[in-house]
């Protein structure tokens, strides 16, 4: 796939996030991309903030994280040929 083709995409996406005024958006930080809270919603979220939470994943979250990186390394590559 064409590199200009994925940013398009993912330029559709992150103009997505914001029409829909979602409790996310997607920045383009460092030349890679990163989702963060809208600010829109940060006064609610500070509510939360201050709630005893543990930092630790379940195992079907760590399961979920391990194929997500998984599939990102395998896009990566997948990409990294194509563009060669």
């Amino acid at each position: 796939m064409p590199e200009a083709d994925i940013k398009q995409g993912i330029d559709e996406l992150i103009a997505e996030y914001r029409e829909r005024d979602r409790g996310l958006l997607i920045l383009e930080i460092a030349q890679g991309f990163q989702m963060v809270t809208n600010p829109l919603y940060a006064k609610i979220l500070r509510k939360f903030s201050n709630t005893a939470t543990s930092n630790k994943l379940s195992m079907p979250a760590l399961r979920h994280l391990r194929l997500l990186l998984i599939g990102s390394r395998l896009l990566r590559q997948r990409l990294n040929r194509s563009v060669a």
